[in-house]
């Protein structure tokens, strides 16, 4: 099926939704005024450890100061469900000490009251390739099956890098000429090169990197091979995709168009519904039922509900049905909204296991095209799924609502 990339300009922030066909998969929101974080590298100094929480709080130069959990500390193993794998991990005050300047990169913006979280495993990514510094190793993508090709890049990337370098080779690079590779190889080590040459702790706090405009960034995200156009509503912010498009992508440059219709280009696609509904607390599934979505800061909570749908011959067939609507829907709405951290389904009961099964299968079927990292538990005894899903950004509610002054969010109006 088609994908696209629709680009919405407006004077305070643009807007981004992913396409497959009619059906908007994500949407995003960049303002230029308050850039991602991510992917920025600093010389911080740890204000405060938190042995309690195995973390400590390191000034970067934001408001909150930014958090490192000390699993993201540079040679800690890492962070595993058993007891034997956790105890490896020793405790924050034998890797850190509180005054102490270290060299950490964003990991995830802030979002809320919370501030940044960090990383020591510094990283710098391009479109075939991630650059580790700080490790030797050669690592390569698991999507990438063929064993000649496996071994073509990796002897490409060998033949090209420095010896102390790690790398990590992208599915992206399957099929890509070896010139191409190295290029980008030289980029990335000239990049870590211009870091390091910035790094002077005796300066104190200061920003050693950040990525790249949000058009390099959209550009690597979403533009695979698969996709199918990226249309733009602004005829300068089209020529900025062409002019990068030119230098790095020249394959993608063919697919970007400027929109040329009068009516607005998300009314156009019908993409406005979707993000009002994307808002609001209840979806509808086809065939009559629908979705609860509600937030706390401790988790988000999905009910699903038959609604009008009896038209199922009995009550299994009508509770199998209207949960194979509700995992579409889920997965869906999942990456539409962002939702992120530990996320609690309650399906409508079912009593046979292989209904239950079936199920999961779709819904962790779903899933798997989610490029945010998700855990899929089991029905508990009570019914309900749990799984968590990595947050990388704040939820679409989060970013585009405030909280209501006369009911600080409960929903309620006292008389």
């Amino acid at each position: 099926m088609p994908t696209s990339l629709l680009i919405n300009v407006l004077p305070t922030a643009i807007r981004i939704a992913y396409c497959q066909g009619r059906r908007v998969l994500e949407f995003l929101m960049v303002r230029p005024e308050q850039p991602s974080l991510v992917g920025a590298i600093y010389r911080g100094r740890v204000c405060r450890l938190l042995p309690a929480l195995q973390a400590a709080f390191v000034d970067i130069g934001t408001v909150p100061p930014a958090f490192l959990p000390v699993s993201q500390i540079r040679d800690t193993p890492p962070l595993q469900r058993s007891q034997q794998a956790v105890s490896l991990i020793p405790p924050i005050h034998r890797s850190l000490y509180e005054g102490q300047s270290l060299r950490v990169q964003v990991i995830q913006d802030p979002f809320g009251t919370k501030g940044p979280q960090l990383t020591t495993r510094i990283t710098l990514s391009g479109r075939y390739l991630v650059l580790l510094p700080q490790q030797s190793a050669i690592q390569i993508s698991r999507r990438i099956t063929s064993v000649a090709e496996r071994e073509r890049l990796i002897t490409v990337v060998m033949n090209h890098s420095k010896k102390a370098l790690g790398w990590m080779i992208r599915t992206a690079a399957t099929g890509i000429d070896a010139a191409t590779i190295a290029h980008e190889i030289t980029l990335l080590q000239q990049q870590w090169q211009r870091v390091l040459q910035a790094d002077q702790p005796a300066q104190g706090i200061k920003k050693l990197y950040e990525e790249p405009s949000w058009i390099p960034r959209i550009l690597h995200d979403y533009g695979s091979a698969e996709l199918t156009q990226i249309v733009v509503d602004c005829q300068s912010t089209a020529e900025q995709f062409r002019a990068f498009s030119r230098q790095w992508m020249p394959e993608i440059c063919p697919k970007i168009e400027c929109y040329p219709g009068a009516k607005p280009l998300f009314q156009h696609w019908g993409i406005e519904s979707v993000i009002q509904e994307a808002l609001g607390r209840s979806v509808a599934l086809p065939s009559g039922g629908y979705l609860l979505i509600e937030q706390t800061s401790a988790l988000t909570t999905i009910d699903v509900n038959s609604g009008s749908f009896v038209a199922a011959s009995d009550p299994a067939r009508l509770a199998l049905q209207t949960n194979l609507e509700a995992a579409q829907a889920i997965a869906q709405q999942l990456r539409l909204r962002d939702l992120g951290g530990i996320i609690v389904v309650d399906f409508i009961n079912m009593l046979q296991a292989p209904h239950r099964q079936q199920v999961l299968a779709a819904l962790r079927q779903l899933l798997s095209g989610d490029r945010a990292q998700t855990t899929l538990g089991e029905f508990s005894p009570l019914g309900l799924v749990e799984m968590t899903r990595q947050r990388r950004r704040d939820h679409l509610a989060g970013d585009r609502c405030q909280i209501c002054p006369s009911c600080q969010g409960r929903g309620i109006l006292s008389g």
